[in-house]
């Protein structure tokens, strides 16, 4: 890489969800301050990153209300999703999730290319929750539960994805 050349940024896969995602006014009632997390929140690019800003928005607005908790886990999942990066957020493995959508009950993972049967394997063997599959015009891969614990379990999901797509390579 040149000097002064920006730094690879991996993909990120695109996200749609019906969850209410937001910093509340009176969580943090300064609209500059508000903006300015925002653009924080968006320019992180690994989940070190964010869990630093999630301990100083602890540190300066104490525990995060319900929907700042969803618009921080949100992030993580697509920051997750855009694969393994090193330290300085550069992509340590090409990305295998294409797109997010993270409903009331039910999150959806669409990738860019069917898994590996080792690869299902190995996804379906470190989970201890149900996983649907689906294919036709696109492959992925579905969970289902309720409010924190469905963030949860599709954190679990994209993490294992990425490990079995990293070990098959």
């Amino acid at each position: 890489m040149l000097k002064g050349d920006a730094a690879e940024v991996p993909p990120e896969p695109r996200l749609l969800t019906d969850w209410s995602a937001y910093l509340p006014d009176d969580y943090v009632p300064d609209e500059h301050e508000k903006l300015n997390i925002y653009r924080r929140l968006a320019d992180t690019r690994t989940v070190d990153d964010l869990d630093t800003l999630t301990l100083e928005m602890l540190d300066r607005f104490g525990q995060l209300p319900p929907p700042a908790v969803a618009l921080f886990e949100l992030r993580r999942l697509r920051i997750m999703g855009a694969g393994p990066v090193d330290e300085k957020g550069r992509p340590r493995a090409a990305p295998v999730i294409e797109s997010l959508r993270v409903f009331e009950q039910v999150a959806e993972i669409q990738l860019l290319r069917p898994l590996a049967p080792t690869e299902i394997r190995t996804v379906v063997g470190a989970l201890n929750f149900q996983v649907e599959f689906f294919s036709g015009r696109e492959f992925g891969m579905r969970v289902r539960g309720e409010g924190l614990a469905l963030l949860h379990r599709t954190r679990q999901l994209i993490e294992m994805v990425g490990e079995a797509s990293a070990a098959a390579r």
